[in-house]
């Protein structure tokens, strides 16, 4: 299989994109905050391959500014919220040029494309990991520096960076880019343009090694679910600036609009109105609400939804899975990590939690102690009006 970081990211963020995105190969534009990070690293990158003149400020930011220009054709944006974007950009790459001029730097690449080779000790196939590092500097003798640029507004803990996926596969990247350099001499950093901030962080050999295992568990989870045909949605915040909300089950519900209402759509909101006002109230007949969510939900499948919205509230449907575990494989392999004597006895909630503090290769040991997956599903409320906003994005109104 050939993949990407980015790729693997969006597969842990939501396995749906992650379908529509890698194997449908669906098409969506992108968002207005994607197009301006993509327009300010290409000011970065004009910024620090023009030697031995070296652009000036001055230029920089003219560059940007007719970049800018060429971008705003690819979103839709008022005059106003373009221009604040201009002047965010001009802003942040002007702090950032008077503390970081060019000429101070030993840049080896730019934009640098890797690929890093992995084959699957249990199934013997070969992977391919492909991506893009910003840049790349020279700091020292045998040092060198991996520098990944980033707009977004928040930054992470200094220990949620010690284990950041994207970085790790990066140090892969330069490893096998070039292979005469040592693990121990590349450091690891981010830089938060909106802050004017760089954190950094590095990566040992047994850390590589652990990248490796999570990749290759990663890449065997979606082959599995490439075969079932598997790909659950994931709602989160992150929603908000996907660009297949209108195709997602979680969200097309609230996309039909008056020439496109599906069918028995009129019967739905009575129904829904009805299960929301029952499940207010603890007094209310249990007996009526499994009966309306077996209606909201016989209705959801043949629609192929996976959340229905009212006026002022919406329901989401969530599929559980319970792993069923073969008690004298997880006893055996959990005695041999020094782990069960914290469980005392196979209980499924304290073996859930425990898994997760394990090695990799622990987790796909007992990932193949599972003997069967109980499924089951849910309604959820959620007592929020959505509305798609003049320009068709959604905004949140709470109740």
């Amino acid at each position: 299989m050939r993949t990407s970081y980015s790729a693997l990211n969006t597969y842990k963020t939501c396995p749906l994109k992650f379908k529509y995105q890698e194997i449908d190969r669906i098409k969506v534009p992108k968002g207005k905050e994607a197009v301006f990070g993509t327009t300010i690293h290409s000011a970065l990158h004009y910024m620090f391959t023009h030697e031995p003149l070296y652009p000036s400020l001055d230029q920089v930011l003219d560059f940007f500014g007719k970049k800018w220009m060429e971008a705003q054709e690819k979103v839709t944006l008022e005059a106003k919220e373009a221009e604040a974007y201009h002047n965010q950009g001009a802003t942040l790459l002007s702090s950032f040029y008077k503390k970081n001029q060019p000429w101070n730097f030993h840049v080896l690449d730019m934009e640098s494309r890797f690929e890093v080779f992995l084959e699957d000790p249990d199934t013997k196939e070969s992977h391919v990991v492909a991506g893009v590092i910003d840049r790349i500097d020279k700091i020292g003798d045998n040092h060198y520096e991996i520098i990944d640029y980033k707009t977004s507004r928040r930054m992470p803990a200094q220990a949620q960076l010690d284990t950041d996926l994207q970085m790790s596969v990066y140090h892969l990247g330069l490893l096998h880019k070039w292979p005469h350099l040592e693990a121990e001499n590349i450091k690891l950093s981010l830089h938060f343009l909106k802050h004017g901030e760089k954190i950094s962080t590095a990566r040992s050999n047994d850390a590589l090694k652990e990248t490796r295992t999570q990749v290759l568990s990663t890449l065997r989870e979606i082959k599995r679910r490439i075969a079932k045909d598997d790909f659950p949605p994931t709602p989160s915040a992150l929603c908000d600036w996907c660009g297949y909300r209108s195709l997602c089950p979680m969200w097309r519900h609230l996309y039909q609009d008056e020439k496109s209402k599906i069918k028995n759509e009129q019967e739905l909101a009575p129904l829904v109105q009805e299960y929301i006002a029952l499940k207010a109230s603890s007094q209310q007949n249990k007996l009526r609400l499994r009966e309306l969510q077996a209606k909201i939900e016989d209705f959801m499948t043949s629609e192929k939804l996976e959340r229905v919205f009212s006026d002022n509230a919406y329901l989401t449907r969530r599929n559980r899975e319970k792993p069923v575990y073969d008690v004298e494989r997880v006893r055996s392999i959990l005695t041999a990590a020094g782990k069960w004597d914290a469980i005392l006895k196979a209980d499924e909630r304290k073996l859930e939690a425990i898994v997760k503090t394990l090695p990799s290769e622990t987790q796909e040991q007992l990932r193949e102690a599972i003997t069967d997956i109980k499924r089951f599903t849910i309604l959820t409320l959620s007592k929020k009006k959505v509305t798609r906003g003049l320009d068709g994005a959604e905004e949140d109104t709470r109740s």
